[in-house]
Parts: C-alpha cells; sequence; structure tokens
C-alpha cells in the first residue's frame, strides 16, 4: 500500500486526544500553562505580528485572538452602539462594523482619537469619527449624546495605555455600557502582565482599581478562552 495513503488512514483512525472539561479560570491558575501563554506573548510580540496585521487593507494593530472574541461578542451582545477610544487607522473599527452587518445587525461604532488616521474606506455611514483626547469634556458630552437611550451599549478602551488616562477614561466611559454589556480595557498585558515589564503601571493596575471600587462590573475570565490575549483582566462585564 502506498505509505501516504497508509499514514492518512492511520490518522483517521487514531483515537483523538480527549477534550478535559475546563473554564479558564482553572487553566490560568496552574502556573504551567501561564509560563506557556507569557512565553507566547512575548513572542507574538517580537516577531511584530500585531504591526503588520490588517482588515480589508486598513491597518488594525490587534491580536486577532481578541478581534475573534470581540466578533463573538458583537454577534451575542447585538450592539447598537460600540464606543471606542484610540482610532489609530481605524481598522478595528472598520472590523466591528463589517461583523455586525455580517451578523445582520445594525451597529454605530464611535470612535475617537487626538490624530484619527482613517483612509476613505472607513468614510461609511457606520463610523462616527471624533478628534481629540478621550478624556476631554467636550468630547465626553459628545459621545454621550450619540448614545442616549441606545442600547445595548459596548465600550473599548484603547488609546493612552498609562494607569491616570485610563483610570480617567473608566470613570467616563463605563456608565456608558449597559447591563449584560462589556466594557473592554485593553492592553492589559503592559508593566510585566506578563509583557513590557518597563511600561510603568497602566491598564491593568487601573482596571484592578476600578473592579475593587466597583460592583456594577465583574471581569470575565471566559472571554480570554483562546489565552493568548493583549487583555488580560480587561474582559468587563456589567452586571448591574
Amino acid at each position: 500500500m502506498n505509505s501516504t495513503y497508509f499514514n492518512r488512514a492511520i490518522n483517521f483512525i487514531r483515537p483523538r486526544p480527549r477534550q478535559i472539561p475546563i473554564n479558564v479560570s482553572e487553566i490560568l491558575r496552574n502556573q504551567a500553562a501561564t509560563d506557556i501563554v507569557s512565553k507566547f506573548s512575548d513572542l507574538y510580540y517580537m516577531l511584530g505580528i500585531a504591526d503588520r496585521m490588517d482588515w480589508r487593507g486598513v491597518k488594525v494593530t490587534k491580536n486577532p485572538c481578541d478581534l475573534w472574541q470581540v466578533a463573538s461578542l458583537i454577534a451575542r451582545i447585538k450592539p447598537a452602539v460600540i464606543v471606542e477610544t484610540g482610532t489609530a487607522y481605524g481598522g478595528s473599527a472598520l472590523f466591528y462594523v463589517d461583523i455586525a452587518r455580517a451578523n445582520g445587525i445594525s451597529t454605530q461604532v464611535i470612535t475617537v482619537d487626538v490624530n484619527p488616521k482613517m483612509p476613505p474606506v472607513c468614510n461609511i455611514p457606520e463610523i462616527t469619527s471624533l478628534s481629540g483626547y478621550s478624556t476631554d469634556q467636550g468630547i465626553v458630552d459628545r459621545i454621550k449624546s450619540l448614545v442616549v437611550n441606545r442600547s445595548p451599549v459596548m465600550v473599548i478602551l484603547d488609546s493612552d495605555h498609562s494607569r491616570a488616562n485610563v483610570a480617567r477614561e473608566l470613570e467616563l466611559y463605563s456608565p456608558m455600557v449597559t447591563v449584560d454589556s462589556y466594557l473592554i480595557v485593553e492592553d492589559c498585558n503592559v508593566n510585566g502582565h506578563p509583557s513590557f515589564p518597563g511600561h510603568g503601571p497602566g491598564p491593568f493596575e487601573a482596571t484592578e482599581a476600578f473592579l475593587a471600587g466597583n460592583q456594577q462590573f465583574i471581569c470575565d475570565k471566559e472571554c480570554e478562552q483562546h489565552l493568548l490575549t493583549f487583555n488580560p483582566g480587561g474582559y468587563l462585564r456589567r452586571i448591574a
């Protein structure tokens, strides 16, 4: 018998590894598993993959596992509005709109950046681009006026990653999130969680302090189901 066909037949009948029912929190309590995730996260950064990604030709500097998770949340929550701080090139805003369209959802993406660099393909009715600092009161008031009486509302924070700025964004934008929707704090992995240990306090520390003083949100570790995430501890679900 041809060896190629023989090997294919063996692979077909070989028992598959048994799946062990276990949740993400249990996995991440295992030090060996955490070490693997940490090493892979650092390797991913070293390879510069996130800086070479695009969506429909528009640069999007995200982790594809996180994009997949957000896509799943959009399909489940069906947000009327997604508020994004940190537009950059607009690839993520375009991605959110396209995923919503694919699921038959009418979603408005409101994205703010002090220096947005969106190409013409992002000039579509579903994307509202605001120029300015996400923590400026004028910008916040404008966004509030756009989300009032609309539900569900999801918020994704991805601008200045200093602890002070993220803490202020959490204070300003968390009230906009509707119950059972999500407030996603991006890049909680910096400052040694597990990457860029020299970064200094950032999103992770701001999120920890926010959760300690706020009973309306919980950290949903199951959103880290793909294990490789730039947002460890940053998927916050509003429960009240």
